[in-house]
């Protein structure tokens, strides 16, 4: 419930900024919001796939297309970018290369979807798994909160990803 208000009060454009900034700088602090939201993240990606989307530029979707988090949101910038990628720019209004997303009211065909698997296995968790260890040191330096979970998450887990 607390969380809910906290995200009602973030979009009310009239709450004091500062206070904006206490509860982002507080939640970022504390380690048991931290480990707690780790916890969620494997539940949600333990139960979820990644689709492959075999999309056409200016037929599907297009990368001149406004993002409507950073053009229509009252959140705070701070706010967002927490949630975007280590290289973004949330006062640019214009779609990130990772963040390509349909047209409005566009229907994809179903043989433009297939379903992603690595070694015969499906569960985000498990290919955001290898993802990160393929890629651990670059995790480390540009995606700190990943990293965080990875290592909350799979901490029996030899960090060297000798082992899987």
């Amino acid at each position: 419930m607390i969380y809910w208000i906290g995200a009602y009060l973030l979009k009310v454009s009239f709450f004091p900024k500062i206070i904006h900034k206490i509860i982002i700088s507080n939640n970022k602090k504390s380690k048991n919001k931290s480990n707690w939201a780790y916890r969620k993240l494997k539940n949600i990606l333990d139960n979820s796939i990644y689709l492959i989307l075999d999309l056409e530029e200016n037929v599907d979707f297009s990368f001149d297309d406004v993002d409507e988090v950073k053009a229509f949101s009252n959140y705070p910038a701070s706010y967002i970018e927490s949630l975007y990628a280590y290289d973004s720019n949330v006062s640019e209004k214009q779609m990130e290369y990772w963040n390509m997303h349909t047209f409005s009211n566009k229907v994809i065909e179903p043989h433009k979807i297939s379903l992603l698997t690595y070694e015969k296995k499906y569960s985000a968790s498990d290919i955001v798994k290898y993802l990160i260890e393929k890629n651990l040191n670059f995790v480390k330096k540009n995606c700190e909160h990943l990293y965080k979970y990875y290592n909350y998450i799979y901490s029996s887990v030899d960090v060297n990803c000798n082992k899987d």
